[in-house]
């Protein structure tokens, strides 16, 4: 939206701009439905209401209706999925101030509906989808995430694991076999798995116990790591990162608590990715540590160099030469952007 635009919808009274907003949404359907999944999570963010969860079922059924109502692709230039990916990803990302204020209830009023119209879709567009399946392990992610949250009771996840558990199998013979893989773990192990008690309490360093590591674990891991930091438990957040060896989260962390020197002594001595050390140089640089950040980015040009990807040698140069990228940083996969 253009400033001059803003500005006069800035000078509007409530009464007009309410009428404006009720006369576009009588005659724009796609306007109406994002309006109301708006208005409810502006009720229960602000307003401090129960999110209810229809406006955001409505929003996502009617995104995904052109795919359930397309037929298969015969050949390699048909016509494919006309659903307004980006519209989808806005609704999904409505959980995500609810999910960094440690509110799992109503990130999951967000979560589940869109997710069920998903899985209820795939069977019709399975066979010829090309980008679609790619919401599949972003759900998964972000639902195990506010199952961990400290606000759901144990008979709420429960019912979580037995309608994740009928949505997996309902895909499953549509080729989306491990789709709510993490979230089913997270909902069925909670806080819960042997020994993870003592890990979070830092009266042991090993985990996952046994030494296992598989991708389930990891994922796992990066969801439990995503709650303790959205529900403020640093110091679980700190013990599990250095249990499991994840070096960047733990001196990202670090960092945030203002503890600059232990981050950098880990990134010296653990970082062999060039994606870790950027990650740290630019919570640097938020938290107004740019000597530091810049230091670390020069320290990192020779990894960034052994990179086939020019994006990271590009992004470690602007660091080094002092510039300060836009960036921001998810809280599940550490990812950024410039």
């Amino acid at each position: 939206m253009s400033d001059v635009l803003a500005a006069r919808l800035n000078a509007l009274d409530a009464k007009t701009l309410a009428t404006l907003l009720a006369r576009r949404a009588e005659t724009d359907e796609a306007f109406r439905l994002w309006l109301e999944a708006q208005l409810a999570a502006w009720d229960a963010r602000d307003q401090l209401l129960p999110l209810d969860p229809e406006p955001f079922r409505r929003q996502a059924e009617a995104l995904l209706e052109t795919a359930r109502a397309l037929r298969p692709r015969r050949h390699w230039d048909d016509s494919h999925s006309d659903v307004d990916e980006a519209a989808l990803e806005e609704v999904i990302g409505q959980a995500e101030p609810f999910l960094a204020a440690g509110n799992g209830i109503d990130a999951l009023a967000i979560l589940r509906p869109v997710a069920e119209a998903l899985v209820d879709t795939w069977p019709r567009c399975a066979d010829w989808d090309e980008t679609l399946h790619e919401f599949f392990p972003v759900l998964d992610a972000l639902i195990a995430w506010a199952t961990l949250s400290g606000d759901i009771a144990d008979e709420r996840r429960d019912v979580l694991v037995d309608e994740l558990s009928d949505w997996q199998d309902r895909i499953a013979e549509y080729g989306a076999d491990d789709a709510f893989a993490v979230a089913l773990a997270a909902a069925t192990l909670g806080w819960d798995e042997p020994g993870l008690s003592d890990v979070l309490n830092g009266r042991t360093n090993d985990w996952p116990q046994g030494g296992q590591n598989d991708w389930l674990s990891g994922k796992l891991i990066e969801a439990r790591l995503a709650a303790l930091e959205a529900m403020g438990r640093t110091e679980g957040f700190l013990n599990l990162s250095r249990a499991a060896g994840r070096h960047c989260n733990h001196a990202v962390m670090l960092a945030k608590c203002g503890r600059s020197d232990e981050a950098l002594a880990i990134a010296h001595t653990r970082f062999r990715e060039p994606d870790s050390i950027l990650r740290l140089a630019q919570t640097l640089l938020a938290i107004g540590h740019d000597d530091a950040a810049f230091e670390l980015a020069e320290w990192g040009l020779p990894l960034s160099a052994e990179e086939p990807d020019a994006h990271h040698v590009h992004s470690y140069s602007r660091l080094a030469l002092g510039a300060r990228p836009r960036f921001s940083i998810s809280g599940l996969d550490g990812g950024h952007q410039i």
